[in-house]
């Protein structure tokens, strides 16, 4: 029998370099697929039947890969990724258009410099019941020249405030021209800034949670030594007004509200700032109030002036509407109305408010 040579040097070095085939992503892919994919293949074996049942949606290049695939494949995989779009849409759009309401640009009027009224202003910084951190500007009765002239006499005794409460999408340097005829009427004169102006960060919630707002300036107009805290009145333009009757609806030491142009249906109005005006999106009206109220934590029915009872039948109550004047009955009538329904009820000092020429 013929002896077999010895294998040579050369071919056992070269066995010896040879790769040897690693078992372990063969164990990989014979492993089951993970549970999503189970859960995955129920969910569209009961939307769209069968032909979907190929497409993995583990996140691998290979997968992914459509180019060899079958035409029927490829065109259902694509209307599958353009139908998974459509809750997304459907969702965005709300909540893109809850976002731009409530976050309004103000409506500055240019008539009014800010907060250059021609009397002196202290600027007071307070934070509502959520910790909104707030600011505003109280005009005091008493002028430095009464106290040379009148020493301390003028120091002494307390009088009735106002606070003058701004609307959705406004800022409080429009209120000005309403500060100076009820600050020489005798009245210590509050501007607040709310929620949802270019002064906070925080979003305009169409007068609900501004509620809290009011109910911490007229607390902080309250605690003025000069200010007796059983005459203090909210006057409330727009949505200002429905937090102010919100605000006393809660029990906040107001005695009087001046009313001038309240939102009586604020489900529609607040509609109309963040609901989809297009008719044909009218249907997801109802998700984008949702969403609205879900975002802020609010319910709108609640600063509905028609359910604040106790607030509108407890104190006086002077309403200025589109029938009796319009937005623009203060100008127009010099605060005559306002300020006799304010003295009247709140009885302001008439030798403190003639210090002001």
């Amino acid at each position: 029998m013929p002896v077999q040579p010895p294998p040579r040097q050369a071919d056992s070095e070269m066995d010896m370099h040879r790769p040897v085939m690693n078992p372990l992503p063969a164990a990989i892919d014979a492993s089951p697929p993970p549970l999503r994919d189970g859960v995955w293949r129920r969910l569209v074996r009961a939307l769209v039947g069968l032909a979907m049942l190929d497409i993995s949606l583990r996140p691998r290049a290979a997968r992914l890969r459509v180019e060899d695939a079958p035409l029927y494949q490829r065109a259902m995989r694509g209307l599958l990724y353009r139908l998974l779009l459509v809750p997304v849409l459907v969702c965005a759009m709300p909540a893109i258009t809850v976002w731009v309401g409530t976050h309004p640009e103000a409506l500055v009027d240019g008539s009014a410099e800010p907060f250059s009224p021609g009397f002196h202003c202290e600027e007071v910084s307070f934070q509502s019941a959520d910790g909104t951190a707030l600011r505003g500007w109280i005009i005091p009765v008493v002028e430095a020249r009464a106290v040379v002239e009148q020493g301390e006499r003028a120091l002494r005794g307390q009088h009735p405030a106002v606070v003058l409460v701004h609307g959705h999408a406004a800022r409080p340097e429009q209120l000005l021209p309403l500060a100076g005829p009820l600050h020489k009427a005798g009245f210590v004169v509050m501007i607040t800034c709310l929620r949802g102006s270019a002064d906070t960060a925080k979003a305009s919630t169409f007068g609900v949670r501004e509620a809290d707002d009011v109910q911490a300036a007229v607390e902080t107009v309250a605690a003025l030594r000069s200010v007796d805290p059983q005459r203090i009145a909210v006057l409330g333009v727009g949505t200002g007004a429905n937090a102010a009757v919100l605000a006393a609806e809660r029990r906040a030491p107001i005695a009087a509200l001046v009313l001038e142009n309240p939102v009586m249906d604020l489900r529609e109005m607040v509609m109309q700032h963040i609901g989809l005006p297009q008719e044909w999106l009218r249907l997801l009206r109802p998700m984008t109030r949702w969403m609205f109220e879900l975002a802020y934590r609010v319910n709108i029915d609640e600063a509905e002036i028609p359910r604040c009872r106790t607030a509108m039948s407890d104190r006086p109550v002077l309403v200025l509407n589109s029938s009796t004047g319009g937005g623009s009955v203060f100008r127009r009538h010099g605060l005559a109305q306002v300020r006799t329904f304010l003295s009247q009820h709140l009885k302001p000092s008439a030798a403190v408010a003639t210090t002001e020429e």
